[in-house]
């Protein structure tokens, strides 16, 4: 019951391929079903023979010739079954035009089908990192999906349920990774699927991209940066508003009470600054002053104001997925709600 094939029959029989996609930082030892087309496999799960590859990197790079000129880029990266079979593994169904697959016009053509395979992964690996992992602590996180963390490259097999074959292409992708600790504990994790058809769940989505783009950036002040510009996009998603408005905006998902929105409104202060404390912000001196979030507080206070950003942005994210089969006046709604309930006067 844990084939993937027999899981995913309905969509292999609509024509859609099997896809497998490395995926690097995670312990799983029993298959982990993540959400309703995406299941996370331990390494070794797979045997080479069942799949029946065909093809993959090594076996090509061993042939005295093709004409397969993408073929034999996807060669060069010298991706073995070992290696590929013996990564954690990502199972989802996804279309692929089969065409391409066999031969592509160019090398890019093939990186662009892990890249797409990779993406409709991301969407859920994003949940995981949401839930899961610490902004402060990036030794958690989990590879990218599609990453092959010791060979350097990203890599998908590709199996026809019609032609019982498959196919396996690589190519370099990802420019950078995350490398201190060990990455994830994912066994037995799962995750509930977004709720479909409403414009917040696409904003949702990526609101939660923003936020692995926090999560994996090289130092404090970029996450800082990263962080405040996910908080503008979640107070208006379609227009650039000053954080004056922001504030308040995010204040009323956050806050309990009058205090407490009082206090998340004087911390903006210092954040950002206002019109009481012109030009001493912290983004004020990272972004007209050219200085680092490191340069202006020890890495305690460093902390605590990721932590701070980090539950300012969870909570109001956690607000759009709850709503995410409805329409962003819902949000707007239940904004009003709240600021009634905090006995704020509305703008």
């Amino acid at each position: 019951m844990d084939d993937p094939r027999i899981i995913f029959k309905a969509q292999l029989d609509m024509g859609q391929a099997l896809c497998l996609l490395p995926l690097g930082r995670v312990l799983v030892e029993t298959p982990t079903r993540l959400s309703d087309t995406l299941i996370l496999y331990p390494p070794n799960f797979f045997l080479p023979e069942d799949l029946r590859v065909v093809s993959y990197p090594a076996y090509e790079l061993q042939r005295t010739y093709s004409d397969n000129l993408p073929l034999m880029q996807s060669a060069a990266t010298g991706v073995s079954l070992q290696e590929f079979f013996g990564s954690a593994l990502l199972a989802l169904p996804v279309e692929i035009d089969w065409k391409d697959l066999y031969r592509p016009k160019t090398h890019s053509v093939h990186l662009e089908m892990i890249s797409r395979a990779a993406a409709k992964a991301e969407i859920v690996l994003d949940l995981v990192r949401f839930h899961h992992c610490c902004m402060v602590l990036p030794d958690t996180l989990p590879g990218p999906a599609g990453y092959l963390e010791q060979q350097g490259f990203s890599a998908g097999l590709f199996y026809s349920l019609t032609n019982h074959e498959s196919y396996i292409i690589a190519g370099q992708i990802i420019s950078h990774v995350v490398v201190v600790g060990l990455g994830l504990d994912m066994e037995s994790l799962q995750l509930d699927d977004y709720p479909k058809g409403g414009q917040v769940e696409n904003l949702a989505r990526h609101g939660l991209r923003l936020y692995s783009a926090a999560l994996t950036a090289s130092d404090d002040t970029a996450k800082f940066m990263q962080l405040m510009t996910l908080l503008e996009f979640l107070s208006n998603p379609d227009n650039y508003e000053k954080m004056e408005k922001t504030k308040k905006c995010i204040a009323c998902h956050v806050a309990h009470d009058p205090s407490e929105y009082d206090q998340i409104m004087n911390d903006f202060r210092f954040l950002t600054s206002d019109q009481n404390t012109p030009n001493r912000g912290l983004r004020h001196n990272i972004v007209h002053l050219g200085k680092r979030l490191e340069d202006l507080l020890s890495a305690d206070e460093r902390e605590a104001v990721l932590k701070r950003l980090d539950r300012y942005v969870g909570i109001t994210l956690e607000d759009f997925i709850e709503r995410g089969d409805a329409d962003w006046e819902t949000i707007d709604k239940y904004r009003k709600t709240r600021r009634s309930a905090l006995g704020i006067q509305p703008e």
